[in-house]
């Protein structure tokens, strides 16, 4: 009981923290009255006339509070346990709206976050994961008419192409709000959210359409840059409200991804004649664009009936919701169609013979599991059946389409025709 004459000094001349709130304070200070009243009369201090009346008062103040969380070490405890207590609550109080001096690093922290946060807001309104998707196939496009990593052109591409996909998938945000908000899985969106207004998000999709166009006709061609602004235009003026009206509306979106590729085909022309002459002569763009257009169909269908409940709430018409039986015909048919173009590469010289057997293997599985799905419409098919076999399909999809194009790549017959004729010249002996 030594120590109670400190802390009777002690909460007289306490020095609080600016970041302590009141409450903290008036806790603290009942915390004192109750170990000093446990104290024996005779170990009280004395007190004047007019710091009596203060304490009275004060003491009838603190009684009107509840416990003091720390009266159990009244009798028995040591005064270290005590500033615990205290420790505890300073650290716990919420900081001051002014920084106390020195402390910068707050501020700092704070205009990081916020352009972190800021960051993060105009990539969801992007949807980078699928914009990522849209600069992989138009990378890929480039490097299969046999653009050079260091073509001043390939940069304008990414750049570009990045900068119109984020335009359309904004603008499809904007349209789209009052369904985002329905749902579970777009309710977090930052529009929905109140993450950004709709003006600056407007203003966002309007600056990179042009920025995007502009990368593209001055990097690139006249060509490239149009059909950048067609995505644009179909996807937000098209895809977007016929959502709402058809099951068809799927078509126009896979339409929309299956023309990156042909972009980055064309990019590696110089000029908007050459461009067009490509558009017109060589199969490769269209077959590149036919392999992303059927190999989106079964990627969204599965999507599709994955969200079905999703997609009802918010009044879409999607073909799980609308035509739910056609769903995993119509997933099935669309894997087929993959054959014929794979099929396609050899005819036209783009891809060697060899392509034809191993794309069949990776076809061959995409289709077996959407055959799949196809068989679970049956009379006694069950519903959690159908939803595990959509959720397989969706996952064959995602594994597909890297594989698929990897094969496109090992077989590219062009390259090792133009190395063969280089072997050749090399070995002429007129040379």
């Amino acid at each position: 009981m030594m120590f109670m004459p400190t802390l009777t000094c002690l909460r007289s001349r306490i020095c609080v923290p600016r970041a302590v709130s009141s409450s903290t304070v008036l806790m603290f200070r009942r915390c004192l009255h109750s170990l000093e009243t446990a104290k024996p009369a005779s170990a009280r201090p004395l007190r004047s006339s007019a710091g009596a009346s203060t304490g009275d008062a004060e003491s009838a103040l603190l009684r009107q509070g509840s416990e003091c969380p720390v009266s159990r070490f009244r009798s028995a405890e040591s005064p270290q346990r005590i500033d615990d207590v205290v420790a505890a609550e300073v650290s716990a109080a919420p900081s001051s709206s002014c920084p106390m001096e020195g402390s910068t690093a707050t501020s700092g922290n704070s205009v990081v976050d916020a352009i972190r946060s800021q960051w993060r807001i105009y990539c969801q309104l992007s949807k980078y994961k699928l914009s990522s998707l849209v600069l992989v196939s138009a990378g890929f496009g480039f490097f299969s008419a046999g653009g050079s990593l260091l073509s001043v052109a390939l940069p304008s591409l990414i750049l570009g192409t990045g900068f119109q996909a984020s335009s359309a998938n904004t603008l499809n945000q904007l349209l789209e709000v009052k369904q985002d908000s329905v749902m579970m899985r777009t309710r977090k969106r930052p529009l929905p959210t109140g993450a950004v207004s709709p003006r600056a998000a407007l203003g966002y999709a309007i600056a990179s359409a042009g920025v995007g166009s502009a990368l593209l006709f001055a990097g690139t061609n006249l060509v490239t840059a149009l059909l950048g602004v067609s995505t644009i235009v179909l996807y937000a003026g098209l895809y977007t409200p016929m959502k709402m009206m058809s099951k068809w509306n799927t078509w126009i979106g896979a339409v929309v991804g299956a023309i990156p590729p042909v972009m980055g085909y064309v990019a590696t022309q110089a000029t908007s004649a050459d461009a067009w002459a490509v558009l017109s002569t060589d199969p490769a763009p269209w077959i590149l664009g036919a392999v992303l257009l059927f190999w989106q169909m079964p990627h969204f269908y599965a999507i599709s009936w994955m969200c079905k409940k999703d997609y009802a709430s918010a009044g879409y018409k999607m073909i799980s919701v609308t035509d739910p039986a056609s769903t995993g015909s119509a997933s099935l048919r669309n894997t087929l169609a993959l054959f014929p173009v794979s099929f396609a590469a050899v005819a036209v010289g783009m891809c060697d013979p060899w392509f034809a057997a191993t794309s069949s293997i990776v076809n061959g599985y995409y289709t077996w599991k959407a055959w799949s799905f196809s068989r679970q419409f049956g009379e006694n098919a069950e519903e959690s059946t159908r939803d595990q076999a959509a959720r397989s399909l969706f996952k064959a999809s995602i594994m597909h389409l890297p594989l698929l194009l990897a094969l496109l790549v090992i077989h590219d017959n062009r390259k090792t025709k133009e190395s063969a004729k280089n072997d050749g010249e090399a070995k002429d002996p007129d040379e």
